[in-house]
């Protein structure tokens, strides 16, 4: 037998005695849903009329933007903040690679970075073979 707390084996035995299940009751976990009905409608009909918002934008309009906590810093720890980018820089541009706190930072080569690329043809496949993107392998190249 697992070794279980007694007040769980309790509380199991008496659930069962009192509904004949050990069941969870149907709609005990967390609500899904708006809060605030009116507040759904309003910002659906919001997206209808402009549906290239930014969430932010929609957030501020309807005051439900949670204000981000920015850190008060004096004068001295601003020019300290700025000293060590600068001299953090400065070894990035001497060096390609640094390790900091069991963290290794290296320059990246950006055509090693696998990532989306967007085009955008007006006319389907009618393009020109000299104009037709590269197919992009799945790893990286190696130099």
């Amino acid at each position: 037998m697992p070794d279980l707390p007694r007040y769980t084996v309790g509380k199991v035995i008496r659930t069962y005695k009192g509904r004949l299940s050990t069941e969870r009751k149907p709609g005990s976990s967390q609500k899904t849903g708006f809060q605030n009905a009116n507040l759904a409608v309003c910002i659906r009909q919001s997206y209808r009329r402009n549906p290239n918002l930014f969430e932010r934008t929609v957030a501020n309009q309807f005051g439900t933007s949670k204000a981000m906590k920015v850190s008060d810093r004096d004068q001295e720890e601003e020019r300290r903040a700025k000293s060590r980018t600068r001299k953090l820089y400065d070894f990035f541009t001497k060096f390609d690679c640094c390790v900091m706190n069991d963290e290794t930072y290296c320059v990246a080569d950006v055509i090693q970075i696998p990532g989306q690329e967007f085009y955008v043809a007006s006319q389907g496949g009618k393009i020109a073979e000299q104009l037709r993107p590269e197919t992009l392998a799945t790893t990286p190249r190696h130099f």
